[in-house]
Order: structure tokens, then C-alpha cells, then sequence
């Protein structure tokens, strides 16, 4: 795998599989680091495999070569690449907002807690009549979270626009979790400074992962550290590059749900591992470059040659 990008950091984030442990080398600029994926029971989602050290502000490559895995069961899966980014975002791009985010303002019975394959691993919970409110400068907005199993029950939320009649959502479980599940998308706004209020109008807990908004304006600001706990505020143009024997493809992508028993998303099997859906988000603060169906590095085609290009940028439709 091949990333060109602009910054002074990048990370990688991915998925751990249970069955062994995988080597490889993570290399910056031709400077060359090993890689040997850590040993689990079971399957972690959201993990940070690899981080670069500080990087001179400019224009970087990074370059993942897989060289073994110790069991034909194990892999590694690239989800997503997050870099900082000193250039501001053009107006009519999409910004991202985690879940502690200090843009939304939660009342009543809420509480945050982390959870595998929730984004950067945190999910906040609106309990039984607990609301949040969250003010944006936009055109649209979206509004992502986790339902539960079946064992919890049916899941009852209502969302409201600038005191518009509320939308009601309602969500019967399954027998698997579901992450990224679409909650909420509004109509078309008015360029301009709008409110969110989202309450949760039933008995069982209402998981908020993120917000995504439309049309937000461009924000300044110096790159803080990886993980930041507080500074989750991502902007975003998306689109997808599906990478299939070398051969690159640019389409326009929406987020999948996903249930936890098929991980985060949909994956590929060994000998077909590089086929991802990527989308790019583009921020003041962090970039953020998601491989969203996957990128499997395995022994079966540890040296597949697949690269991400500088992607054309296209807005989220």
C-alpha cells in the first residue's frame, strides 16, 4: 500500500484478527520501521497499528509492505489513515464531529464510554429521556450511532431542526450489534447557522458515534497531537478508490452499517484482499483517509501491489 499525503503525521488504524500475528514494514520517506501485529483472542476493531514520529510539515509517502503471517487464518485490515493537515477545507465540504465533541451538549442521563468498533473507539449513550443539542453552520446534517443486540429491545429517538415537528427514528435490534447505523439525515438547509436537538423518547439507551455536517465553513487551527481525547472534529471530502490488481477507480462513497459479527465492514477474503473503499476527510486539524471496505495484508499476496494515489477530490453527494 502506497499513501501520498500533505502533514507533519500520519497513523494508521485497523483491525486485529484473532489466529496469529502478522510482519510487515511501515517505511516514510524511505525511512523503514517493522511491523508485527499483536496477538489476540479475538477480534479488535479500531486499533492504532502504526505511527509516524513527528514528520517536517510537507508532502510525505507512506508505503506498507506485508512480508508474513504466522497462520493462514491471520490478516491485518487497514480501516482508515488519520494525518493532520495545515490547509483549510473549501466551503461546501462535509466536517465530521466524534461523540465528545464540545459541539454537542448533552442534558439529562447520558454517559461516554469506549467501545470496539464505535469511531476512535468512544460511543456516548442517551438514556431514557436524555437529549443533546448541537449547533452548526451548514446546509445538511447526519446524525451516525451503534443499536444494540436484541437482547436490549427496540430503540426510540426523535431529531428537530430549528424548532421544525420532530422526526421520529426507530430502530428494532438485531441479533448482531450494528455500528455506523444512518439515525437521522435531514432535507436541505439554508445556508447558515442552524440547531440540532435530539432526544431519546424511549426506554432503551440511544448510542451517538457522530455527526456529520454539510456546507460547514472553514476552521483554522495548528494540528494537535495524536490522540487527543477532546479535539474530534474532522472535515471531510469523500471519495472512494477501488484498487483491484493495481487498476484504480474513483466513484463516490456513503458510509456502511456493519454488524460486529461481520466486523466493521464487509471483508474480502484471502488471494481477493485489496479491494477497499476509501474516503477522504479532509481537515484543518486531521485528514482523515478511510478504507472502508478493506485492505487485508496476508501471506497469501504479501507483496500485491496496491496504491492509493493522490485522489481527485469530489464533494459528498
Amino acid at each position: 500500500m502506497t499513501f501520498s499525503f500533505s502533514g507533519s503525521f500520519i497513523s494508521v488504524i485497523g483491525d486485529l484478527y484473532a489466529g496469529g500475528t502478522c510482519n510487515g514494514t511501515f517505511s516514510i520517506d524511505g525511512t523503514v520501521s517493522n511491523f508485527t501485529s499483536a496477538a489476540t483472542s479475538i477480534t479488535q476493531n479500531q486499533q492504532t497499528l502504526w505511527s509516524s514520529s513527528a514528520l517536517n510539515e510537507g508532502n510525505h509517502t507512506l508505503i506498507y509492505t506485508a512480508s508474513s503471517c504466522n497462520s493462514s487464518q491471520s490478516f491485518v485490515s487497514i480501516d482508515y489513515l488519520l494525518y493532520n493537515s495545515s490547509s483549510t477545507s473549501v466551503s461546501g465540504a462535509t466536517s465530521f464531529f466524534d461523540d465528545r465533541n464540545s459541539s454537542l451538549v448533552y442534558s439529562g442521563n447520558s454517559n461516554s464510554t469506549s467501545g470496539i468498533g464505535d469511531f476512535q473507539g468512544t460511543i456516548t449513550g442517551l438514556q431514557k429521556g436524555g437529549s443533546f443539542q448541537f449547533g452548526f453552520n451548514g446546509t445538511s446534517v447526519q446524525v451516525y450511532g451503534r443499536v444494540d443486540n436484541a437482547s436490549v429491545g427496540v430503540v426510540d429517538a426523535s431529531f428537530s431542526v430549528d424548532g421544525a415537528p420532530s422526526v421520529p427514528f426507530t430502530a428494532v435490534t438485531s441479533n448482531n450489534v450494528v455500528h455506523n447505523k444512518q439515525f437521522f439525515a435531514s432535507r436541505t438547509l439554508n445556508p447558515g447557522q442552524h440547531t440540532l436537538i435530539v432526544n431519546n423518547t424511549g426506554d432503551n439507551p440511544v448510542w451517538v458515534d457522530y455527526v456529520l455536517v454539510r456546507g460547514q465553513t472553514s476552521i483554522g487551527g495548528a494540528a494537535p497531537a495524536a490522540n487527543t481525547s477532546g479535539s474530534s472534529h474532522l472535515r471531510l471530502d469523500i471519495v472512494i478508490a477501488s484498487v483491484v490488481g493495481g487498476v484504480v477507480g474513483i466513484a463516490l462513497l456513503s458510509f456502511k452499517e456493519s454488524p460486529d459479527k461481520q466486523s466493521t465492514t464487509s471483508r474480502t477474503g484471502i488471494g481477493s484482499c485489496f479491494s477497499p473503499s476509501s474516503s477522504k476527510i479532509r481537515s484543518s486539524r486531521y485528514t482523515f483517509f478511510s478504507i472502508r471496505s478493506c485492505q487485508q495484508f496476508c501471506r497469501a499476496s504479501p507483496t500485491h501491489p496496491s496504491t492509493i494515489p493522490a485522489l481527485s477530490k469530489f464533494q459528498h453527494p
